[in-house]
């Protein structure tokens, strides 16, 4: 359980736009885990209605799935046995439901801006958690978790 919650934590703070150049604390527990330079693509998920498209990493292949809901995009993790495991989602509201969030909240307490488009805003959302007692499942999660750069080199807003 221990271990669950300091993977969280490291995961949470990446995440949130701390990156390993900017947090030297966390760099022996992460070199060589989650650094990717393989941008190889897999596929490309797009939604015209959301105005959006994203590339699937090549190490995500058959350890995947992809769930809409209303206006947002959930990516998660396929883990053994049967383990789904939420690793992002892309969320589109108005720009001005979200000015009116962070004018009330000082923050959009569940993820980042990731672009905008006319009157859209797109919001990564953190919700990073995975079953960490099963060796094979860390693993591979290891291999699909992405950082924010490569998110950002992944996700395009369609014109």
């Amino acid at each position: 359980m221990q271990n669950m919650i300091v993977f969280f934590l490291i995961l949470q703070l990446l995440g949130n736009g701390c990156g390993l150049e900017e947090n030297t604390s966390l760099k022996p527990y992460l070199e060589g885990v989650f650094l990717q330079d393989n941008l190889e693509t897999l596929e490309t998920y797009s939604n015209k209605k959301l105005g959006f498209s994203f590339d699937i990493p090549k190490s995500w292949k058959k350890h995947y799935q992809i769930k809409e809901e209303n206006n947002t995009i959930y990516f998660y993790f396929k883990g053994k046995p049967d383990n789904e495991q939420l690793l992002f989602g892309i969320t589109v509201i108005t720009k001005e439901m979200y000015n009116k969030i962070i004018e009330e909240d000082g923050s959009y307490m569940f993820g980042d801006l990731v672009g905008e488009k006319n009157n859209r805003v797109f919001i990564e959302v953190f919700t990073i958690t995975v079953d960490l007692t099963n060796k094979e499942n860390i693993e591979k999660f290891k291999e699909m978790y992405i950082l924010n750069d490569e998110f950002q080199k992944r996700f395009h807003i369609m014109k």
